[in-house]
């Protein structure tokens, strides 16, 4: 798992510096200074307010983990700054966890798993805190992740939970791509298939 994690890390990497050569190709400015149309002050910022999101599966500490790693990674930026509530935010980043799976991958004597695949599908939302306007939405995110079942339920649970944050940040990690791009310059297409290209993302128009 971790060969599989550093490999996905090294693909991010470079997939993020090619997409820097291309910006900088079509002339592309510094978007910590280009302001944009949802940058309502025009101050070089905004303030997002991420939301608890629904969840509809039986991993009730799931959302946790999506909430703890978006603020990660949106805190990465100076481009936003984090709201402690929706009232004096800008945009509001919200979503739902519709399903979490885990079926079979590797099996072992006696036709007992070894291994199993964590599978989430789920949905985000960013919207004006003040109008309420969707600006930036998926309707189906799907991640998944291995793990390895272990002797024992409690090592079994363990390596589960581990997946479950390692998707929780790609998920972060992937949308805070997309908001970043949507508020640093919004004509430029065709990053979300470099970087979710199994996502069906929606870019609103303003």
């Amino acid at each position: 798992m971790k060969l599989r994690n550093t490999f996905k890390k090294m693909k991010k990497i470079i997939t993020l510096f090619f997409l820097l050569i291309l910006l900088t190709g079509c002339g592309y400015t510094n978007p910590y200074s280009e302001t944009t149309a949802l940058d309502e002050d025009q101050d070089g910022t905004v303030s997002i307010f991420v939301d608890m999101w629904t969840n509809q599966t039986a991993e009730l500490g799931f959302q946790s983990y999506i909430k703890q790693s978006l603020v990660g990674w949106l805190k990465k930026s100076p481009r936003f700054t984090m709201a402690r509530d929706k009232a004096s935010s800008d945009f509001t980043l919200d979503g739902t966890i519709f399903s979490a799976r885990y079926p079979g991958l590797s099996y072992g004597s006696f036709d007992r798993a070894i291994e199993l695949r964590a599978e989430i599908e789920l949905s985000f939302n960013l919207k004006n805190s003040k109008t309420g306007k969707t600006v930036l939405q998926s309707r189906k995110i799907t991640r998944r992740e291995s793990f390895r079942v272990g002797t024992v339920s409690a090592e079994a649970e363990t390596n589960k939970q581990l997946a479950l944050m390692e998707i929780a940040d790609d998920i972060a990690d992937n949308i805070f791509v997309q908001v970043f791009y949507k508020f640093s310059r919004d004509d430029i297409k065709g990053v979300r298939d470099e970087i979710m290209p199994e996502d069906d993302i929606d870019e609103i128009d303003d």
